[in-house]
């Protein structure tokens, strides 16, 4: 793959994590009217009056969620719980996703955002504490049970 592919890639990354933080930051200063004097935040320039209708929004971005087990189990074991998810973003090329493991109430415990390069999954890096509370916050909303 060639260095223009992989920088599309990455970039794509990119776009759909400041899109998760947009959505983090919205839903934040609707929380708090001190941010929010107007009543409403503007996304793409859409006004948005309350948290849910920013999740509504929100809830258009995955392509699908999926959830499973990496640890062996019985066979019928009832208590069987998954420890991973993916929040598939885009799929083809490029293929993003929020990727992470789940705790014991199956809810994200840990995120990062992921990109498909030379055959293999790969981490972007270098988020910022802000980026890494808004991905984690976003995975979090899709993984509740």
């Amino acid at each position: 793959m060639n260095d223009f592919n992989d920088f599309s890639d990455k970039n794509e990354a990119h776009r759909k994590l400041v899109r998760i933080v947009e959505f983090y930051d919205a839903y934040q200063q609707l929380d708090d009217t001190q941010n929010c004097v107007d009543g409403y935040v503007e996304i793409d320039g859409d006004k948005f009056y309350t948290q849910e209708d920013v999740m509504d929004l929100m809830q258009d971005m995955p392509l699908s969620v999926e959830m499973r087990s990496v640890d062996w189990q019985q066979f019928g074991e009832p208590n069987y719980l998954p420890d991973e998810y993916r929040i598939v973003l885009t799929s083809g090329g490029p293929n993003t996703q929020v990727f992470g493991t789940l705790d014991s109430e199956c809810e994200a415990g840990t995120a990062e955002i992921q990109y498909w390069h030379a055959s293999k999954m790969v981490v972007l890096e270098d988020l910022s504490k802000h980026e890494q509370d808004a991905l984690l916050w976003f995975a979090q909303e899709f993984t509740l049970m």
